[in-house]
């Protein structure tokens, strides 16, 4: 099957993008981590980012304490950071969104062209109405995202963040809410390769939409390795 990609960014404890393979290559170690204990009270092996922690400790919410764990904060944290990288991607996505609705949608159309004073309160018109005429496009309806998350947090993770992030997108990159689908996919590590190729198969055969397709995990949490340790003492 043929994927068309756009942009492509991955992120981890030896660097980013072709940075993460030249390590490899190196045979580059793990670290003893000093934050991180095992059963027995000592310094674990681990590739933590400590830049993701720095970055959580800035823009940590007191309020979300009691409600995620760390582990959950350093995954959302993750996912919010594959967004900022893809930022030009993700406008000349909207625009093209955009552009579909007003060449083969009516009521879409109608949405985009609505004045912000009908459904924002306290808007302030402070630019000119935007007179860009309707051109004809290669058809575009949606634009999902799948979040790929390991199977043990299929309990704990909150399906009210998929409606938060909708949002979020919708505000950020002016998209109609309906033209944004959220997905979340809970992969094992038996069965992980396989629902992968067959989310790309997918993809690949899906017409007329946008995906964007997160793989994101973190165990570097105390609490978490210790549910481990505890079933496990050779836990790695």
């Amino acid at each position: 099957f043929e994927l068309h990609i756009y942009s492509a960014h991955s992120w981890h404890s030896f660097g980013k993008n072709t940075e993460i393979i030249d390590s490899i290559k190196a045979f580059k170690s793990p670290e003893l981590d000093q934050k991180l204990m095992n059963s027995y009270g000592l310094p674990i092996l681990s590739y933590r980012i400590q830049d993701l922690d720095d970055l959580i400790d800035s823009t940590l919410d007191e309020d979300d304490l009691p409600v995620m764990s760390m582990r959950e904060k350093r995954i959302h944290s993750l996912i919010r950071q594959q967004f900022e990288q893809h930022a030009e991607t993700l406008a000349m996505v909207s625009n093209h969104l955009k552009q579909s609705a007003l060449f083969y949608d009516s009521e879409l159309a109608y949405q985009y062209k609505m004045h912000p004073g009908w459904t924002q309160e306290n808007f302030v018109d402070d630019h000119e109405e935007d007179k860009t005429p309707v051109q004809e496009v290669p058809r575009l309806n949606r634009f999902t995202v799948h979040i790929l998350l390991a199977e043990n947090l299929i309990h704990q993770w909150n399906e009210q963040s998929k409606f938060e992030l909708q949002e979020a997108l919708s505000i950020q990159y002016a998209i109609l809410p309906e033209q944004i689908q959220i997905e979340h996919h809970f992969f094992s590590s038996q069965t992980a390769y396989s629902e992968w190729t067959k989310l790309l198969k997918d993809a690949a055969n899906t017409a007329n939409e946008v995906k964007f397709l997160i793989s994101v995990d973190s165990e570097i949490d105390q609490e978490c390795l210790d549910e481990r340790f505890w079933l496990n003492e050779q836990y790695i």
